[in-house]
């Protein structure tokens, strides 16, 4: 049967089709994850060349299948350059994104996280903690996210100034009681954090914990694939200035 849909959308990915189409990978506010196809967007003068990474569109689409057909493309605000910092990020929420959710399946709260990381990353932000809150937004919204705060052995609720917690594996939330030996601490401010809105910066004390954390949920999804975007992110971030004192 023919469906027809028109949604908000962002392009994730593109890759070639044939030798004047482009096939995309897209992520809208109502109908999940999409692929489809822009037929002739290859051409030097098509209406679907500017079919970019990053850049917010209302789409039309019409077709069978998993692959249907892209009809028009609206462009809902003017492009913006990435500079380097801004384009590794991106390729590495796009990436993200790509590897942990499938075609078809709507998560509109998946879709405002990703909407406004890329605001913050347009708006300049080079804190990396805009990518914690993605990741952990992201993990929320598939369901994965660690049942923090309780424990994964005994259920117990953690409380504000109890013992050190810990992460066992695949980042499960551990009592005292039952710590992980050699486990990640998870601290009263981490849990706070992870727990709550995280609308605002976590000290700069847990930020990398927060990070080691929250890959190792990540990881664990990804179940030993690596991801070529946190590869070029740490090869950039070696050849910067401050290289030696930052961490993604």
């Amino acid at each position: 049967m023919e469906t027809e849909g028109e949604d908000h959308a962002f392009v994730l990915h593109r890759y070639p089709f044939s030798d004047s189409s482009l096939v995309l990978e897209v992520i809208t506010a109502g109908h999940g994850r999409l692929g489809l196809l822009a037929r002739g967007a290859r051409r030097p003068r098509s209406a679907l060349g500017g079919l970019e990474a990053g850049r917010p569109f209302v789409l039309r689409w019409r077709g069978r299948g998993e692959l249907p057909t892209l009809v028009s493309a609206d462009e809902v605000a003017p492009a913006r350059l990435p500079g380097p910092w801004q384009g590794l990020c991106l390729f590495y929420v796009n990436e993200l994104v790509l590897r942990l959710t499938v075609r078809n399946d709507p998560v509109p709260e998946l879709f405002a996280a990703y909407a406004e990381v890329l605001e913050d990353l347009w708006a300049g932000a080079r804190a990396t903690w805009h990518l914690r809150r993605f990741e952990q937004r992201l993990l929320r919204a598939l369901g994965w996210a660690a049942d923090l705060p309780y424990c994964t052995v005994c259920g117990t609720a953690w409380k504000p100034g109890s013992d050190a917690w810990s992460q066992g594996p695949g980042a499960a939330p551990r009592c005292p009681l039952h710590a992980e030996p050699g486990g990640l601490i998870l601290t009263d401010a981490m849990i706070q954090w992870l727990s709550g809105s995280m609308i605002q910066a976590p000290v700069s004390s847990i930020q990398d914990p927060l990070r080691r954390y929250l890959r190792a949920q990540i990881d664990e999804l990804l179940d030993g694939r690596p991801l070529e975007s946190r590869r070029l992110l740490a090869a950039y971030l070696r050849r910067q200035k401050d290289s030696g004192r930052q961490t993604w």
